[in-house]
């Protein structure tokens, strides 16, 4: 009989340590990208589109952060909370609803 490597070596805490790193990642590349002048990832750019607050301002560090947490919700159950533009009149995701911010089109 062969032996399995992979499963002989499978340490789960392993593969759970690079999740929750991933995970970070994801946050932490977001908030930085939408808190920063151009508003927004480099997709958002390429679109010409910027993430705004209430009051049309650039989000500061703390909301960016609380909006891109808040995609972790909008996706743990099927994604709904990303679906919610297609019936929300404002076009907001929940992350977006819950940290009260806007993805616009750029001015120019």
């Amino acid at each position: 009989m062969v032996p399995n490597i992979a499963s002989d070596y499978y340490i789960p805490d392993i593969e759970l340590f690079f999740r929750f790193l991933a995970v970070l990642a994801f946050i932490a590349y977001h908030t930085l990208f939408d808190s920063l002048p151009t508003q927004g990832s480099i997709g958002k750019v390429i679109c010409k589109l910027v993430v705004v607050d209430a009051s049309g301002e650039r989000l500061s560090a703390g909301r960016a952060l609380g909006r891109n947490a808040g995609k972790i919700l909008s996706g743990l159950i099927c994604c709904l909370g990303f679906f919610c533009v297609l019936w929300d009149s404002h076009r907001q995701g929940l992350h977006d609803n819950l940290a009260k911010t806007y993805v616009i089109k750029k001015k120019g």
